[in-house]
């Protein structure tokens, strides 16, 4: 992580990893706070620590997240593995994922694709 996002601290513990930077999906974006907690074995946790993620005007809940933990869905269950690099991988998703928030932010509609984050094959452990 470290060389790609070297504005990415990491703490370590015994079985998972917290890494906390910023991210700028484009250059015309706003700069992103994020928190990555990757625990042994699960899928990673990602939450926007600021600014905070708003709605859209005509929506009553965000598109591709997990209401009740705070967490973003960058990824359906089968995508990802333990064998894939954070870095290489869940970093993009996380970029795609705040690019496509703020067409949503400004539009109202999610041209991320996706699958909706209440189907059973999309729930984190």
């Amino acid at each position: 992580m470290g060389l790609l996002y070297p504005s990415f601290n990491s703490s370590r513990f015994a079985n998972s990893v917290v890494w906390s930077g910023r991210l700028q999906p484009t250059a015309l974006s706003q700069e992103y706070e994020l928190r990555i907690q990757y625990c042994l074995g699960y899928i990673p946790e990602i939450r926007v620590i600021k600014p905070e993620l708003t709605l859209h005007r005509d929506h009553k809940k965000l598109p591709h997240f997990y209401h009740d933990k705070g967490l973003l869905c960058v990824h359906t269950s089968d995508e990802w593995r333990p064998d894939l690099i954070i870095a290489r991988t869940i970093m993009q998703w996380i970029s795609g994922w705040l690019y496509f928030y703020e067409i949503w932010l400004a539009t109202g509609f999610w041209l991320g694709g996706g699958t909706h984050v209440d189907a059973l094959q999309h729930r984190s452990a």
